[in-house]
């Protein structure tokens, strides 16, 4: 038990001796060799025939791994949304066994729509569409699916403040039979830029 851990070895031995049981509980000690581990340790008491305790059984399992993992995925989703937001983006997802719609907060209020009011389902996100785009978007999702082709495509919205131009870059996930499961990618509106190239249009027909 490292110095810095033995009032929790303690408080958790004063729990054991008084019969409690204990689950899964997520504990940092140390090798032989001096190294840390990450431990889960579930602990029970042992009893006689009268139910006295007479002992205590416990199972300790190392978990260095798996916590390393789960750190480093979570410092990736940091970094991953830092650069989103450094480059006023956001993420999407689309599962197309559920039908469900998924766009971060980023790209969400990039899109001047509330928390909660962005496209939940694939329908309710052709319905944000302008319909003079709608077939556009779709047909270069279709081409992602059957072709496996990356989807690049820019078409506006219909959010709650207006229209705005939208761009949108993914991919498709599948299983391993080769079915399609889901599409994600990134999203960003580029209102800014379409304004910039229809005032340059304007001035060029001058």
């Amino acid at each position: 038990v490292p110095e810095d851990k033995m009032e929790e070895h303690r408080a958790m031995r004063a729990r054991e001796l008084r019969g409690e049981n204990l689950t899964n509980l997520e504990l940092r000690r140390r090798r032989k060799d001096g190294s840390r581990i990450d431990i889960q340790v579930s602990t029970a008491p042992i009893r006689n025939a009268q139910g006295e305790m007479i002992g205590i059984v416990a199972i300790y399992v190392d978990v260095t791994a798996q916590r390393r993992i789960q750190r480093e995925l979570e410092d990736s989703g940091a970094r991953l949304r830092l650069a989103l937001e450094a480059g006023h983006m956001g993420a999407w997802e689309w599962d197309l066994e559920s039908n469900t719609v998924v766009w971060s907060e980023g790209l969400t209020a990039a899109m001047g729509f509330a928390s909660g009011e962005s496209p939940h389902t694939f329908d309710e996100f052709l319905g944000v569409i302008h319909p003079e785009d709608r077939l556009a978007v779709q047909q270069a999702i279709q081409r992602t699916l059957d072709a496996d082709v990356y989807y690049d495509v820019e078409f506006r919205v219909l959010s709650p403040n207006g229209i705005r131009w939208a761009a949108r870059k993914g991919r498709v996930l599948r299983d391993g039979s080769g079915q399609p499961l889901r599409m994600i990618g990134v999203g960003m509106d580029v209102s800014e830029r379409k304004r910039t190239e229809e005032a340059l249009r304007q001035q060029a027909d001058l």
